[in-house]
């Protein structure tokens, strides 16, 4: 069990270096609800979550911000969530190239996304942006929803922080987004497959 578990992580560790606060993780989860998320939103994908990097008083650390049905949003080690994740994951790079391009800017951005992310640990779930995507999508209901920023789906939580530090196009609705959606985004990198 232990040789199969290293070996699952096995591209994890080969990426984990390069990983920063900012990029993405994209998860194809195999359970029924991710199953159902997929065909509905036509992706590859069923959940995000923000990778956070903390790497102060001699600790490197990267976790994964996220908000789970039953939690809300939290942030926890990526090694254990992939460790316990029934499904594959891929690594999104957040690309800050052009405009955005010097290193002193790139820094204030991933420090923002981290100040960011951090206020919207403990928030709750949101079940009613569940229900409008199901809306949305089995009965092609275009009524976007208004924007609380006080509940998160997972994409929803990615978009906010990634809308508040200005990375964003500004008529995206933070709230439409799909986990597909935020994978496609123009400042996301190719996606690198960690978990298989």
């Amino acid at each position: 069990m232990i040789h199969f578990m290293a070996e699952r992580l096995r591209r994890y560790r080969e990426y984990r270096d390069e990983m920063k606060t900012g990029d993405v993780i994209a998860c194809q989860g195999f359970d029924l609800g991710a199953r159902i998320i997929r065909k509905v939103t036509k992706s590859l994908y069923s959940h995000v979550g923000l990778l956070v990097r903390f790497t102060e008083a001699s600790v490197d650390r990267v976790f994964v911000l996220e908000s789970l049905v039953e939690k809300g949003v939290l942030l926890w080690p990526l090694s254990r969530k992939l460790s316990d994740y029934n499904g594959k994951a891929w690594w999104l790079p957040l690309r800050l190239t052009g405009a955005r391009g010097t290193v002193t800017r790139q820094k204030k951005i991933r420090t923002r996304i981290l100040r960011m992310a951090m206020e919207q640990l403990g928030k709750q779930y949101d079940l009613k942006a569940i229900k409008y995507m199901a809306t949305k999508y089995l009965l092609r209901n275009k009524r976007i929803p208004e924007e609380s920023h006080h509940e998160f789906i997972c994409s929803e939580l990615v978009a906010y922080v990634f809308d508040r530090a200005a990375l964003l196009p500004p008529d995206l609705k933070t709230s439409d987004l799909t986990p597909g959606d935020i994978t496609a985004l123009p400042c996301m990198g190719e996606p690198e497959e960690i978990l298989t």
